[in-house]
């Protein structure tokens, strides 16, 4: 009976619950371990957080259920492309840590975009890394459409993503989620189930499953990519064109301050919202040019 007390008094001592019994921390054979588990891991994230978000993502897309590992960072490692039953699931908690992924919501959305590439990883066979980035973005996004997840730290931590020979940058990647929404939304309305399959069709009818860091610049990539209308970019260009404004208000205000430091830093951020304005209103003008 100590040992049981001693239990309790340390569920309190962390979890500020007053009328917790040692049976409620015993129950189904869950110790202290289990209800405050940043405290036994020793870190801001549970080992079982991450592993209940990774199956809650795997059940969601009917894979079958896979190890979850520590590894370098966040990823899915695949065996054989014609199965998914050797592939393995990768966790680093000082990445998630250091992008703000530390709800079991965000975290599950994380590995709905590793299910993504088990799900696409017979199409693409590890080539075509944007594409294939992208793809698993707008599974994730299908995802997130049908459970009704709100945007978090996953959204936001897409959206700073700077665009490098294996990945694209934040915007194309926030396009896939959304169009990933959009498909599901749509097919719904209609009274058809998304599956794999038609939820894979609809993202080959985009330039985006032939999308490489090697093609982007070229003419037959620019615009639509992911075949939405010129509505949807002139939106985005008007949020960037809010983004840039403010950031120029924080430029005079360092300048005022004298703090020549973040004036530099606040101007390179305008800069980066300054482009963002004109690719997507470039991208509206390919929208226009396309549906005639």
């Amino acid at each position: 009976m100590a040992f049981l007390k001693g239990i309790e008094d340390l569920v309190k001592s962390f979890t500020g619950e007053k009328g917790i019994k040692s049976e409620a921390v015993l129950k189904d054979g869950k110790f202290a371990k289990d209800v405050v588990p940043s405290f036994m891991d020793g870190a801001d994230i549970s080992t079982k957080t991450i592993s209940d978000a990774a199956r809650k993502a795997t059940t969601f897309f009917g894979l079958p259920e896979i190890p979850v590992v520590e590894g370098p960072e966040v990823a899915v490692a695949p065996g054989s492309f014609m199965t998914f039953r050797d592939d393995v699931f990768l966790y680093n908690k000082a990445q998630l840590k250091r992008e703000g992924l530390t709800t079991s919501a965000d975290i599950s959305k994380v590995y709905a975009h590793e299910c993504g590439h088990r799900i696409s990883q017979r199409f693409f066979k590890g080539q075509g890394s944007w594409a294939n980035e992208l793809c698993a973005d707008f599974f994730a996004g299908a995802f997130c459409e049908m459970n009704k997840m709100k945007a978090g730290n996953f959204e936001r931590s897409l959206d700073r993503q700077r665009s490098s020979i294996t990945h694209p940058g934040g915007k194309l990647r926030l396009q896939a989620l959304e169009y990933g929404k959009r498909c599901v939304a749509e097919m719904k309305a209609k009274g058809i189930t998304p599956t794999w399959e038609k939820l894979m069709d609809k993202f080959k009818e985009t330039n985006a499953h032939k999308l490489t860091f090697d093609n982007y610049r070229t003419q037959p990539m620019r615009g639509t990519i992911m075949g939405f209308s010129s509505t949807y970019h002139l939106k985005d260009a008007a949020n960037e064109q809010k983004k840039y404004n403010l950031a120029l208000e924080r430029v005079n205000k360092d300048i005022r301050r004298g703090d020549l430091k973040s004036a530099c830093r606040d101007k390179y951020w305008a800069d980066v919202h300054k482009r963002h304005v004109d690719s997507a209103v470039s991208r509206a003008k390919t929208a226009i040019k396309n549906k005639k």
